[in-house]
């Protein structure tokens, strides 16, 4: 928790009473800072991933895998809605990786 948001999940001086209120029903998770370094596509995974909801969590841990290896990919991710302006910036990434990994194998560097 305090790596994604730059604050601790409990504080020392809690009590347990206090933690376990927490615990059940956390805070929203708020990324620190507005402009935080995370790209959006895994912001939306870990939302999901840590909904308070469980209905709006994944399933099954595959999911969270395959969204996961979607996001490594720069492949639309299932956390978030597949706008047509998403699905074309995500395409557009994507070739436009494949262009600098074929310019940088042709050119030896």
């Amino acid at each position: 928790h305090r790596i994604l948001t730059g604050r601790w999940f409990r504080c020392r001086n809690d009590t347990p009473a206090e933690t376990l209120a927490l615990v059940l029903s956390p805070p929203p998770l708020v990324f620190h800072g507005s402009d935080s370094h995370l790209p959006r596509d895994l912001k939306s995974i870990l939302h999901q991933a840590l909904a308070p909801d469980p209905a709006r969590r994944y399933h099954h841990a595959r999911e969270l895998e395959a969204d996961l290896n979607r996001f490594a990919a720069r492949q639309p991710v299932t956390a978030r809605r597949h706008t047509l302006l998403y699905l074309a910036c995500t395409f557009l990434r994507r070739q436009a990786r494949r262009r600098q990994t074929a310019s940088a194998a042709v050119h030896g560097g």
